[in-house]
Formats: C-alpha cells, sequence, structure tokens
C-alpha cells in the first residue's frame, strides 16, 4: 500500500496542518522582526542544506540517483519541525525573540521544501523547458503567498461575523487545506 501512494499525498496531508499552526501561534509583531532573519535562514541556508543532503543521497547511497532524485531526497529531509524544541523553550520561558526566529525559519523552510520538491518532482515527471520551470518556480514562490493572504483575508473576514464555534471550526480547517 506505501509503495503505491503518491509522495504528494504525504506531502499535502501534513504540511499545511504544519505551516497553518504555526502561522496562528507565532505573534506577528516579533514576527515582522525577525523576519529577515527567517528569509536568510530558510532561503540561502535551506537550499544549501538540500544540496548538502542530496550530495550525500548521490554518493553514499547505493541506488544510482541522478542530481533530480538526490535534490528530491534533500528536499523532503530538509522540512523540519521544531515543535519540541519550541514547547521546551515555551515551557522554560526563554527569549520570545528567539522562539519567534525558530517558528519563522520553520515556517518558512516548509514553504522552501515544498517548492524544492514540486520543482524536483516536476523535472522528473513531466520534463518541460527551463522557461516552464522558472515559471512554476515564480508561481509557487509568489503565488502561494498570494492565495495565503487572501484567504487569510477571507477567513478572518469570516470569522469575525460569526460566533458558531462548529462554523469557526470548519473555516480554521478548510483554510488550513
Amino acid at each position: 500500500v506505501w509503495t503505491h501512494m503518491s509522495p504528494r499525498l504525504i506531502l499535502f496531508i501534513f504540511l499545511p496542518a504544519l505551516i497553518f499552526e504555526g502561522a496562528m501561534s507565532t505573534d506577528y509583531y516579533v514576527f515582522r522582526h525577525q523576519f529577515p532573519s527567517g528569509v536568510m535562514l530558510a532561503g540561502p541556508a535551506m537550499i544549501l542544506q538540500v544540496v548538502l543532503i542530496a550530495m550525500v543521497g548521490k554518493y553514499s547511497f547505493p541506488y544510482g540517483w541522478g542530481w533530480t532524485e538526490s535534490l528530491l531526497f534533500g528536499g523532503i529531509l530538509s522540512a523540519t519541525d521544531p515543535v519540541a524544541v519550541i514547547a521546551l523553550m515555551k515551557e522554560l520561558g526563554l527569549l520570545g525573540d528567539l522562539r519567534v526566529l525558530i517558528e519563522a525559519e520553520s515556517l518558512l523552510n516548509d514553504g522552501t521544501a515544498i517548492v524544492v520538491f514540486e520543482l524536483c518532482l516536476m523535472v522528473l515527471l513531466e520534463p518541460s523547458s527551463v522557461a516552464e520551470y522558472v515559471g512554476t518556480g515564480f508561481q509557487l514562490v509568489f503565488g502561494a503567498p498570494a492565495l495565503g493572504i487572501g484567504l487569510f483575508l477571507a477567513s478572518w473576514y469570516w470569522l469575525q461575523r460569526t460566533d458558531d464555534p462548529i462554523q469557526d471550526t470548519m473555516v480554521t480547517v478548510c483554510t488550513a487545506y
């Protein structure tokens, strides 16, 4: 059963819930100040991590993977989730700025992992032109946050006008997916 399951299914069952929970529990005002550091950790540092894991996968494993398969492997393993670390930091009452930096990096890191995963899977399954890959990359990098902001505003508008806990739960779950 597991061998025939689509990798997208596993990715899109777990990551939206993790990203949504992280975004909902993050202090916006501290996040705004930590955003540039989070972008540096989730952008160039994440890509470096993907490449290093891909090198380990390509040269250490006996599977005969090419660079695309190795980068896909690196993208999957690079989507870290620091839930235990953040919970421990909250329990110990450590610096809020450091906690929010880790949360920000985790949120942006998950988004970067989705972009790397989708692009590598597209290269493997749907060979196309470089222009199409770049277009898809721009769509994922800029379109997904725009869609997220639009869904946030719509759900926020709806949640402000209802007192029904069932509607609140339905809107929240639907917004995450």
